[in-house]
């Protein structure tokens, strides 16, 4: 079968961010279900215009267009302009026109958009050096009552049936190099704050937790992320090559384990009203 977002040679997009879309889509895989259920809890609906904040190589925004169907619009927003171009390559070849692909820098955005009934930022917030300045720019584009859905984690925790080696120290790893970044990992504890120093209502707090046994796309998606982020740590000297290797070697022996499992970074997804004044 015919994977509808299979990845064809595209001559303005680079073998590296080829590999890396492959990556962004199994995230989307496994996380799509909750992704469509928090829209469908924030009342994203038929007709309406939708902007996407960091929609990446864009498979949440060709779901959206879907969702709004012909009479809606989403314009779909990201710093990477080659996320931009397999976007639009994604569009001509499934036919889709209601979505529109605008490369933003969010940390200083200045696009100017539509008058906006909602807007979705998923796993975009916790690399922004400053979120509250995007999230001020969406709130000016939302009409009165318009719904904000921000997806993020809580933390970069990994909670393991049994003792996984040096995992710790990886996390700490994960963690420093993310803030030298500018990021904040565990954004979400501060969303709540920030959306009302804006002047959100915050209407729904919901955390998302997943589980993941070796045998699931859960586990494939979680172990890509470590054995492709980690030795960029170690070359970095975030974490010594002798606690990789020992990581290695705990983590395979430990899939081999019956029953073992392992949790996701927990996720929250956080809805806001703009407030009619």
């Amino acid at each position: 079968m015919l994977n509808p977002y299979s990845l064809n040679p595209m001559a303005d997009i680079s073998k590296e961010t080829l590999e890396i879309i492959e990556k962004l889509r199994l995230m989307h895989e496994v996380l799509r279900e909750d992704r469509q259920a928090a829209w469908k809890r924030a009342g994203f609906a038929s007709g309406q215009a939708i902007a996407e904040m960091g929609c990446g190589p864009g498979f949440a925004a060709i779901d959206l267009a879907r969702l709004v169907k012909e009479d809606g619009r989403v314009i779909a927003c990201d710093k990477n302009s080659e996320f931009i171009s397999f976007l639009n390559h994604e569009l001509n070849r499934l036919n889709i026109s209601n979505v529109e692909g605008v490369t933003e820098d969010l940390d200083d955005p200045c696009s100017e958009l539509p008058p906006l009934d909602a807007a979705y930022a998923g796993f975009v917030m916790c690399y922004l050096k400053q979120p509250k300045k995007s999230l001020k720019w969406i709130f000016d584009h939302l009409q009165p009552e318009g719904v904000l859905l921000i997806t993020d984690y809580l933390s970069q925790t990994f909670w393991a049936s049994s003792e996984v080696s040096k995992l710790d120290e990886i996390i700490k790893a994960i963690e420093e190099s993310w803030s030298s970044l500018g990021g904040t990992l565990g954004i979400q504890k501060s969303m709540p704050r920030i959306l009302g120093e804006i002047g959100f209502q915050v209407t729904e707090i919901k955390p998302i937790l997943h589980t993941a046994k070796p045998d699931s796309n859960t586990f494939k998606w979680i172990e890509t992320f470590l054995f492709d982020y980690v030795p960029q740590l170690v070359a970095k000297q975030y974490l010594e090559s002798k606690d990789w290797d020992a990581f290695k070697s705990s983590w395979a022996n430990n899939k081999e384990e019956k029953g073992f499992f392992i949790t996701a970074p927990p996720i929250v997804d956080i809805v806001a009203r703009k407030v009619s004044r």
